[in-house]
């Protein structure tokens, strides 16, 4: 589409393989409410895609690189390297919002309380929900926070060549 470089900004808090196995081995839930489902039902939905999207263009900037001469289909021809930086937050905005739960508005608690959503239940159905002013405002400071942290990549981004 013309572009010359991608910022993906995630919403997923990215997990380590051994932070996923802890988590993994130690989590255990008693019962299943329709929040925690809406939860998983929705990070499959918006979030799953990211991954396999900078896979996809990982790939692409490989095959790009690799031999550029080598085809001469005129498909091959347009295929250019394209920089790609993806930020994620640096804390799961799931707990974010199960932290703010309590000072939510009455409406939004009651409709929660209703599908299951708690202080143990729901806190990802939470995180898509919840645009209630203290946790709009975490969420900045976040976001602030974590370009800031990753200020040096971004310049890196902006400066590199396609």
């Amino acid at each position: 589409m013309g572009a010359d470089r991608v910022l993906a900004i995630g919403v997923r808090y990215y997990r380590t393989p051994e932070e996923s196995f802890a988590l993994n081995r130690t989590a255990r839930m008693e019962t299943i409410r329709l929040a925690d489902i809406s939860g998983v039902l929705l990070n499959s939905l918006f979030l799953d895609a990211l991954d396999s999207d900078l896979e996809r263009m990982n790939r692409i900037n490989q095959t790009a690189v690799a031999d550029p001469g080598r085809n001469s289909t005129r498909a091959s021809r347009k295929l250019r390297r394209i920089p790609v930086l993806a930020i994620r937050p640096s804390v799961d905005l799931a707990v974010l919002a199960r932290d703010e739960l309590q000072r939510f508005s009455w409406v939004l608690k009651h409709f929660l309380k209703g599908v299951g959503a708690s202080d143990n239940h729901g806190a990802d159905l939470l995180s898509y929900l919840a645009f209630e002013s203290q946790y709009t405002t975490k969420l900045l400071k976040l976001g602030q926070a974590d370009a800031l942290a990753h200020k040096q990549q971004v310049l890196a981004w902006l400066e590199e060549r396609p």
